[in-house]
């Protein structure tokens, strides 16, 4: 492996953000008068969501996924999330030969559907406390493609480039051709700005979804794929950065505890804010740009 890495400026003993190892109530961001009336704000205030066991430990630092199981753009690799069940590669993460790092996670998000996550996307878009409930103390921000996020770093920014799409992921055909629980990819390129620490550089990273209907029927599988220091480009992985190692597989690290904590913590609410909220107008003030463009099964 190539030493030529690149200085993110990261030092991990000193830049610690809001995270689920760090969360600490009495350090949530206050909101604003108009967003602490809302009844919804509960959701805010309620507390950590525990994770599985299960989860938790396939990202515990020094845990490592073998690196052979990584799925990876191209139809040699990333056809494999059309298979049903467990895969190898769904959960952990590691630092892959070319010194990028990769992470995984499946998450089961029962009572929750397809429906569900794209009312939510749009409520998002148009109401800041929205976001925050999604992940309280780490999530900002959410609109015209722009994430304001903590993954335990401090405040980032997330810039997306393109697309991570089925082209750009290189599947071998669309999704819904052979895997008939397939309903729905989004994802993007990005750049991470840090917004708390000027040090810290720019890092390259493609995160994606990969949703599946769960086999019962009664809520949705996420398969959510994580490339620290390189982008998804015309079916191919492309090397973006060759950070240095112990930054690499934290950072990967981080964002797959993240999005653990994302999918349980969304399944604790999200059914009852839907159900309550389904018939609120969410037309958005001026234009609204989408983060990501999401590609869906024929019939979804």
């Amino acid at each position: 492996m190539s030493e030529n890495y690149v200085d993110l400026g990261i030092d991990l003993a000193k830049h610690i953000g809001f995270d689920f190892a760090h969360y600490d109530a009495a350090r949530l961001p206050k909101l604003s008068p108009e967003d602490d009336a809302k009844w919804y704000a509960k959701f805010y205030y309620k507390g950590r969501t525990e994770l599985p066991e299960s989860m938790i430990h396939c990202v515990q630092p020094g845990v490592y996924m073998d690196p052979q199981n990584a799925i990876l753009p191209g139809a040699g690799g990333i056809d494999k999330l059309m298979e049903p069940g467990l895969i190898p590669g769904d959960n952990g993460y590691c630092l892959l030969p070319n010194g990028c790092g990769y992470a995984a996670v499946r998450s089961e998000l029962p009572g929750v559907t397809l429906e569900m996550n794209n009312w939510y996307k749009k409520l998002r878009m148009v109401d800041k406390l929205g976001y925050m409930i999604w992940y309280p103390g780490s999530h900002y921000s959410e609109l015209n493609g722009i994430c304001h996020e903590d993954i335990g770093l401090g405040l980032e920014r997330n810039d997306v480039e393109s697309p991570a799409n089925i082209k750009n992921l290189g599947f071998s055909c669309h999704p819904a051709q052979k895997d008939p629980m397939f309903l729905a990819l989004v994802g993007g390129n990005g750049w991470w700005n840090n917004q708390e620490y000027p040090e810290i550089k720019p890092r390259a990273m493609t995160l994606f979804h990969y949703i599946r209907k769960l086999p019962d029927g009664n809520g949705i599988e996420f398969r959510t794929h994580i490339y620290v220091g390189m982008f998804a480009e015309n079916g191919q992985a492309v090397k973006k950065q060759n950070i240095q190692p112990e930054i690499c597989l934290e950072a990967t690290r981080k964002m797959a505890e993240h999005a653990i904590y994302e999918r349980e913590n969304v399944c604790s609410f999200l059914p009852e804010l839907f159900e309550k909220m389904q018939d609120v107008d969410l037309t958005p003030k001026g234009e609204v740009k989408e983060s990501w463009v999401m590609e869906t099964a024929p019939s979804a």
